[in-house]
């Protein structure tokens, strides 16, 4: 089946212009409502049934989509992103339509998704996700499609920029839940990495943890404030902040608040190590920021090349061994993070911040992975810590993997082998 034949199928041809254009204006709702494409990865669409609207929409868009896609497709890709406006978005969405969906295979490429279908639905009624197969009828899709709906009865998905404080636009968290099954869903909290001065919730950290989705995990990628903005511990307030918040609205949002895991890379994953080993601990969780009934305890975590003792760092940098970015940015670097002037960092301020120094015999599971290629935050700060939770918690407590010939973020991390690794680890974990 070509690729422009995967439009929505209505069955037969409509000749009426007037359908179509009336079908682009209310579909460019769902397809740029916030600036990205519609996301079918060649065998995913989004289909509909019953009703005048809904039949006009879904005759329209199959003979609008067989014209002019070849132009279409092009404008659509490389102008969706920048559709920031009302009428861009209208914009956005008939020239979509006139791409018909073999926009959305080179829009796959780029990593540019549909955010939602919460408008769609108000117009239209209740919209149907399914595979489609290649001689599937359209009347077998139908039936499919609703025997899915049957089983699925919660309304939203995804969730995106969910405030959980107030004092920046940063504090915000992005929610994916899997897309089938009711919950409650034991649920993963990702922290971005970034060297606590950059990243963000949706720059591809994320990618490889909202993969979980399909093994029945939701999965929240957070924002915190930077470095730049304010100094720690901001950032790791800002982190049991979110979660609490999460916590709070567990039944809301159909997860279940006695299995949350924590995850992180790099930084996140210094963040998400302090998160786990720090529970209640008042440096580094602000009540007042909201919901203080709840704990900020995890079932368990997983950090990616963390960064794990601070004044060690300091030392290498001193003494010229560290060779990853370079001394200058180091000392940058560790100024932004504690706030402070580099001949003002003591070795108390860096301690105080590195998850080494609070690793105890109930600290909850722990697996750590690690490169030996690693120049950026060298293997060692994994080995250390590592170390130090078996001599005090036990084996039992902590696991740690070493990816041969792996560097800082490297797309190893990411394998389908490695993330069921961490799936299982999960599984031992209770989620």
């Amino acid at each position: 089946m070509k690729n422009r034949d995967l439009a929505y199928n209505a069955g037969a041809a409509h000749p009426s212009l007037l359908a179509r254009t009336f079908s682009a204006v209310a579909v460019t709702v769902l397809c740029f409502r916030k600036g990205n494409g519609v996301y079918y990865e060649k065998q995913w669409i989004c289909r509909w049934n019953g009703g005048l609207l809904k039949r006009i929409l879904r005759i329209a868009a199959n003979g609008i989509a067989q014209s002019i896609w070849p132009l279409a497709a092009l404008v659509c890709v490389t102008m969706g992103p920048v559709f920031i406006t009302v009428v861009g978005q209208c914009m956005g969405g008939v020239f979509m339509l006139f791409g018909g969906f073999y926009a959305g295979d080179e829009m796959h490429r780029l990593g540019v998704c549909v955010e939602g279908i919460e408008e769609l639905e108000e117009m239209s009624g209740t919209i149907l996700v399914g595979k489609v197969e290649e001689n599937e009828t359209a009347d077998e899709r139908m039936a499919g499609a609703v025997e899915n709906n049957t089983e699925n009865t919660i309304e939203t998905r995804e969730y995106r920029d969910v405030v959980y404080d107030t004092l920046s636009e940063a504090q915000k968290f992005d929610l994916y839940l899997p897309e089938t099954g009711e919950g409650p869903f034991p649920l993963i909290m990702f922290i971005h990495g970034g060297g606590w001065f950059a990243g963000d919730k949706t720059d591809g950290q994320e990618r490889a943890w909202v993969t979980l989705r399909e093994k029945g995990y939701a999965v929240a990628s957070i924002n915190y404030r930077l470095s730049g903005e304010t100094p720690h511990p901001a950032g790791i307030i800002d982190c049991k902040t979110a979660l609490r918040c999460l916590k709070a609205h567990a039944d809301e949002y159909h997860i279940d608040a006695e299995r949350i895991a924590v995850s992180g890379d790099s930084s996140g994953g210094h963040y998400a190590l302090m998160a786990a080993l720090t529970p209640g601990n008042p440096d580094f969780e602000d009540l007042a920021r909201g919901n203080p009934e709840q704990s900020s305890d995890v079932a368990c975590a997983v950090a990616w090349y963390p960064a794990t003792d601070l004044a060690e760092t300091m030392r290498t940098v001193r003494e010229g061994e560290y060779t990853g970015f370079g001394a200058d940015f180091a000392w940058s670097n560790i100024e932004r993070y504690a706030g402070k002037k580099i001949e003002d960092v003591n070795d108390d301020v860096l301690v105080s911040a590195s998850p080494i120094q609070y690793v105890t015999e109930d600290m909850p599971p722990v697996l750590l992975q690690h490169g030996n290629a690693d120049t950026i935050c060298p293997i060692g700060q994994s080995q250390r810590i590592y170390q130090k939770m078996v001599e005090t918690a036990g084996e039992d407590r902590v696991e740690f993997d070493v990816l041969d010939g792996a560097e800082h973020g490297d797309a190893d991390f990411e394998t389908a082998e490695n993330l069921e690794r961490i799936v299982q680890f999960l599984k031992q974990c209770g989620l």
